[in-house]
């Protein structure tokens, strides 16, 4: 993109930066196309002359296009991100796109797996506890479902070793 408008200089200069603090090239390359897509909705305006009324519009745009909540919540998150570090930088003033409401996503459940897959998983192996006292993370991934054993998100918990009783004696 050859910047022309001042809103592609910024884009530009934005897209540099997140470089610069090691962005995804997912996000970058998604954040380069809405903030392209912006830039050609608002034409020549002057950045701080948009409002958050013209942000609507262009989200507004972006649903006529075709495009899902889930594609405008990210295009509105990539305008938040954009005028949050204009602001940063002295440009503007404030950031509109702070006044849009985000659209409501749709929740999706979990896959729950079936009573066959579940019993392949209880009928196999049990973890094992290495001789740190760490429970073994067993992963089963059928279908991109995976389940964890004995594990949180952050790690595994370490546990103390058993102690041993009269009985044990």
């Amino acid at each position: 993109m050859t910047a022309k408008t001042q809103a592609q200089k910024a884009t530009l200069q934005f897209l540099a930066s997140l470089r610069q603090r090691n962005a995804s090239v997912h996000t970058l390359k998604a954040y380069r196309g809405d903030l392209e897509a912006f830039s050609v909705y608002i034409g020549q305006r002057d950045l701080k002359a948009v409002d958050h009324v013209a942000i609507r519009g262009f989200l507004s745009h972006l649903y006529h296009k075709g495009l899902g909540k889930t594609s405008v919540a990210r295009a509105l998150a990539a305008l938040r991100s954009l005028y949050h570090w204009m602001a940063q930088e002295g440009m503007v003033q404030q950031n509109p796109a702070a006044l849009v409401s985000t659209p409501k996503l749709p929740k999706k459940l979990p896959r729950v797996p079936t009573i066959e897959e579940m019993n392949i998983v209880l009928d196999g192996k049990m973890p094992k506890v290495d001789q740190n006292g760490l429970h073994v993370v067993i992963t089963w991934s059928r279908d991109n479902v995976q389940l964890y054993l004995n594990a949180k998100p952050t790690g595994v918990t370490r546990l103390p070793p058993p102690k041993k009783g009269p009985a044990d004696a």
